[in-house]
């Protein structure tokens, strides 16, 4: 599946954020750019695996730290859907400075990225494909059955912060489970575990029902499909990869072909 292309690594600012460009490009490869997106408690080079494997496959990646992370953080929002909203509003000014340059954008997001991605779908529209694994909609939902109090107590007060947004406006408009006619102009997958507790898999079912529903009821129906793998949790393993993989493949032309 992979070719020999050697990925080259560089490190630039994107929208004032520090961003890591991972590539192997040639003139007639090109699949456009791809933003990978981590889990909660990590940071952007966690995803270099993952940019490599696509990078090899024509993508330009950009690997970004999720508000609160890595080098552009500050402290985490004690709530999910605080997060989630502020990684929206960051990642969405990546979106729109590299939309300028004329290429395809995808994104492909791992828990809490695959959140940020969720929403990214509706909330900005210069998104084509989006890849999902281990997420959901119902944040708003999400976030009530989630508390950082614990890594909080763990991991202590220097990293985490009550900000008092007031985020649920924004969800009402641009969580995908109330909101799926905004995928129209994207190509979805999701992959999730039939035994993940940390996002719940009643949740997922239900922001899955709402697409097909849309979708059925409606002339132009969604591009999306949904995997949900037996005997499996939170946590994703190479296969999921994979199929990732050729997922964004068999959905992304080369640019100038």
């Amino acid at each position: 599946m992979w070719n020999n292309n050697i990925p080259v690594i560089k490190k630039l600012s994107i929208a004032d954020y520090h961003c890591i460009m991972v590539s192997c490009y040639k003139q007639d490869m090109d699949r456009g750019y791809i933003i990978i997106l981590h889990k909660l408690l990590e940071r952007k080079e966690y995803e270099l695996q993952t940019a490599f494997l696509l990078a090899q496959q024509g993508f330009k990646c950009i690997l970004v730290d999720l508000y609160g992370h890595g080098e552009d953080g500050n402290k985490i929002p004690l709530k999910l859907d605080e997060l989630v909203y502020l990684s929206v509003e960051k990642i969405s000014e990546i979106i729109n400075k590299i939309s300028n340059k004329g290429s395809t954008i995808s994104l492909i997001g791992v828990s809490l990225g695959a959140l940020v991605c969720l929403c990214l779908a509706s909330y900005n529209s210069k998104v084509s494909n989006i890849v999902s694994l281990l997420g959901s909609g119902r944040i708003k939902e999400l976030s009530k059955r989630n508390s950082f109090n614990k890594f909080q107590k763990g991991f202590g007060e220097q990293y985490f912060q009550k900000t008092g947004l007031l985020c649920s406006e924004f969800f009402t408009k641009y969580d995908p489970y109330d909101n799926p006619e905004f995928l129209q102009s994207s190509r979805l997958l999701m992959i999730n575990g039939n035994m993940d507790f940390t996002i719940p898999i009643s949740l997922v079912r239900d922001t899955v029902s709402s697409l097909k529903t849309y979708s059925n009821n409606n002339s132009k129906q969604l591009n999306f499909k949904y995997l949900e793998l037996p005997y499996r949790g939170h946590q994703c393993t190479p296969d999921i990869y994979e199929q990732s993989v050729r997922w964004l493949i068999d959905n992304t032309n080369f640019i100038n072909s």
